[in-house]
């Protein structure tokens, strides 16, 4: 009889979102907040996909918006609209990549860079339904694609204005990974009235 060991299972990714500070706004006073959000323990996808819960008002009004090309973006242009830091690594690159979120009219932009890497990648907001108000798909490039960690945290404000505003307790965040190993992940962000 031959012995076969198991294979160790694949890591599953988790989720980890938060919200800073954590004391909630007002449907009347929404509170402006920084949002992180990182996925970790490796993931295999050809997009992810962020749903924001209802009680996160997502608003690109009265900021800074970036309208430029891809290839001005590249150069440095937008520093203005720019909402925030990422990282991301990647099991066959040494290199980490940093992301760079910026505000667009309609979108997110972001810019990575690593190595000898610097792509410009649009992420599509659209309506959500049920528990979310909104949703960010973020298509990965082909050298993201089988990610250890992928990190934002967000935050852009210009006097009473602001990228993300708390409006209650209840953040249930989901992200799907699509394509390549699909995963859904949920988690809610910490919060209190």
């Amino acid at each position: 009889m031959l012995f076969v060991p198991a294979l160790p299972a694949p890591p599953t990714p988790t989720l980890e979102v938060s919200v800073s500070p954590s004391r909630a706004g007002t449907e009347a006073r929404p509170r402006p907040v920084k949002l992180r959000l990182t996925i970790d323990g490796g993931a295999t996808a050809s997009s992810v996909v962020v749903y924001f819960p209802r009680a996160l008002r997502l608003s690109n009004s009265g900021l800074p918006q970036c309208s430029r090309s891809d290839e001005e973006i590249l150069a440095g242009a937008c520093r203005d609209a720019i909402a925030g830091t990422g990282t991301a690594t990647v099991a066959s690159a040494p290199e980490r990549f940093e992301i760079t979120p910026m505000v667009g009219a309609t979108d997110l932009v972001f810019r990575v860079a690593g190595g000898d890497r610097l792509v410009v990648i649009h992420g599509k907001l659209s309506q959500a339904s049920g528990r979310y108000t909104a949703k960010l798909r973020i298509a990965l490039p082909d050298f993201l694609r089988a990610f250890d960690r992928l990190s934002l945290t967000m935050r852009l404000r210009r006097g009473a204005n602001s990228l993300f505003a708390t409006r209650g307790c209840g953040l249930p965040f989901r992200v799907e990974l699509r394509g390549g190993t699909p995963a859904t992940l949920r988690k809610s962000a910490p919060c209190r009235r």
